[in-house]
């Protein structure tokens, strides 16, 4: 079932000083589906594998996430050639939020951005952003994972012994 997703993003003007970067989960995600108003990506994040629609732009969009198994996802991951992204994600809390630091790697490396997810459109208005990040990308398309990987090469990704994938 689709529920509303309410979340914030903004680039990441420095590293929070007390951030353990050896914590980080790496994520792997393709895309499916490039539709202005509409995203489908797989993601593999820990072992885990997951489908997300999402529908809408902006603050709030609709979002279904649906389980895969690792053939599954190693299935459609070959339908992402040339819309892929890599990342490290760090969890930071922040005054009752947990924030999620991305820090892209290959083609999008020195795209870092900080993102948070809302209860409500009140609580995202009344959130007072860290000092460490920078402007609101939110609305801005050049900043959406859409954009990202209609303007990047693709950069390949296989499974490795153990059946997580990573970049070739």
């Amino acid at each position: 079932m689709a529920i509303p997703e309410i979340e914030r993003k903004f680039l990441l003007r420095q590293m929070p000083s007390d951030l353990d970067l050896s914590m980080g989960v790496r994520i792997l995600q393709g895309y499916l589906c490039l539709e202005p108003g509409r995203e489908i990506r797989i993601r593999s994040m820990a072992r885990q594998y997951t489908m997300t629609i999402k529908e809408g732009q902006g603050l709030v969009r609709r979002e279904t996430e649906i389980a895969l198994d690792p053939k599954q996802f190693e299935d459609l991951w070959q339908c992402t050639l040339g819309r892929r992204i890599d990342k490290m994600r760090y969890d930071y809390p922040w005054q009752g939020y947990t924030l999620s630091i991305d820090l892209y790697r290959d083609a999008l490396e020195g795209l870092n951005v900080v993102e948070v997810e809302f209860a409500s459109e009140a609580a995202s208005a009344a959130f007072q952003a860290p000092s460490f990040a920078g402007d609101d990308i939110t609305a801005i398309g050049d900043y959406c994972h859409l954009e990202q990987v209609l303007q990047r090469r693709d950069q390949a990704a296989s499974p490795d012994a153990d059946g997580v994938f990573t970049a070739a």
